[in-house]
């Protein structure tokens, strides 16, 4: 049983969980920011902190009007390192949604991707004062 709800810029991916419906434009600017990441990795190599934000980070998936489904410029900062030498990565991610089912599927994808440590994986459930906090907006 499907338990989220979607509206019409959402549609469930393979996963299981939510994607945005997005046009070729979206491809094009991920493509872009493929390129952008691992430069900006490259040139900050040597800093002990190299943070990335996303202010629209979405549900961290993608679906074009053909059913292709891309990773989101989310899933791309996680796996995103330098160009040249030795891999680096960002030491921290922080992604910003006012969509709630936005929100909720980016941070089950984040921890599926990303190796937790001491934590076991399932599904992210959010407090109640954070569910309340959400459906008062």
């Amino acid at each position: 049983m499907n338990e989220w709800l979607l509206d019409d810029r959402h549609v469930l991916a393979s996963d299981g969980l939510p994607a945005r419906l997005q046009g070729r434009y979206a491809a094009e600017k991920l493509e872009f920011l493929d390129r952008y990441l691992s430069a900006a990795l490259s040139a900050t190599r040597t800093k002990r902190r190299r943070v990335f934000l996303d202010l629209f980070a979405g549900p961290g998936l993608n679906r074009d009007e053909h059913g292709v489904e891309l990773d989101g410029s989310p899933m791309r900062a996680i796996r995103a390192v330098a160009s040249q030498g030795q891999p680096v990565a960002f030491t921290e991610y922080f992604g910003i949604n006012l969509d709630a089912t936005d929100d909720m599927a980016l941070k089950e994808r984040a921890l599926a991707r990303v190796p937790q440590r001491s934590t076991s994986k399932g599904r992210y459930r959010p407090s109640d004062p954070l569910l309340g906090f959400l459906e008062a907006l």
